[in-house]
């Protein structure tokens, strides 16, 4: 008896489970975002929204969905939800492979703004990460937003005032980054970018690099690197 009341609870949970959506975010704006985001869980879905690239293959936008999703029907549930918010999804297909959540009763939503290339390497969409510390005994971090802005946190007890630590980016000749600070908009670090392509145990990454071409205080010893699995 113990065994069978055991059964049903356990498919009571699984019933009352809620699919996930990854909603991929990078390209959307905070209120894209949260409207997508609230009429899909008024629906009944679980949002999880992320910053990370669009995989090279996804040059639209596009419903992908785990082949261990229990009710297909969510499919048109989604993309219902998507169009009423003014997006058309045109690419649907099943991923079997390369993403965590492959393995889950999960899907991802991939929504792109009319005019925006997520192959474009020099757009700041796909610049714009939390780049750490590498080569180096401290951690400073540097974070460049989509809207051409920076945040440093520099190394500790540095002798400056928080409007160095902020202010805008460039890039030029697809390789110089520039940052000009608050504190002085006639004055730039300049750090040079590298993509390269790195190889472990687990895969592939893709890694972005920034080195600074100068010796600067707010950096210490310290290159900065962003990497992501392909």
């Amino acid at each position: 008896m113990k065994g069978i009341l055991l059964g049903l609870l356990v498919l009571t949970l699984s019933g009352c489970a809620k699919t996930h959506v990854h909603l991929y975010g990078r390209y959307l704006q905070p209120e894209q975002i949260k409207n997508v985001s609230e009429a899909l869980e008024a629906e009944g879905y679980q949002v999880k929204v992320n910053q990370f690239a669009f995989p090279r293959d996804i040059q639209q936008s596009s419903l992908i969905y785990s082949l261990m999703l229990r009710d297909v029907s969510k499919l048109d549930t989604v993309l219902g939800v998507a169009t009423e918010q003014g997006w058309y999804v045109n690419n649907i297909s099943a991923l079997v492979k390369g993403n965590h959540w492959y393995t889950k009763d999960s899907m991802g939503l991939f929504l792109l703004p009319d005019g925006v290339d997520p192959t474009d390497p020099t757009a700041p969409e796909n610049l714009s990460f939390l780049y750490q510390s590498v080569g180096c005994d401290k951690a400073p971090s540097l974070q460049l937003f989509s809207d051409n802005t920076f945040r440093i946190q520099p190394v500790a007890e540095v002798p400056f005032e928080d409007d160095w630590h902020q202010g805008s980016w460039e890039l030029k000749e697809s390789v110089y980054l520039t940052l000009t600070p608050k504190a002085d908009k006639t004055w730039s670090y300049y750090l040079q970018l590298e993509r390269r392509t790195e190889q472990d145990q687990l895969g592939k990454a893709e890694v972005i690099q920034l080195t600074p071409m100068r010796s600067y205080l707010m950096f210490g010893t310290c290159n900065f690197e962003y990497g992501v699995r392909s």
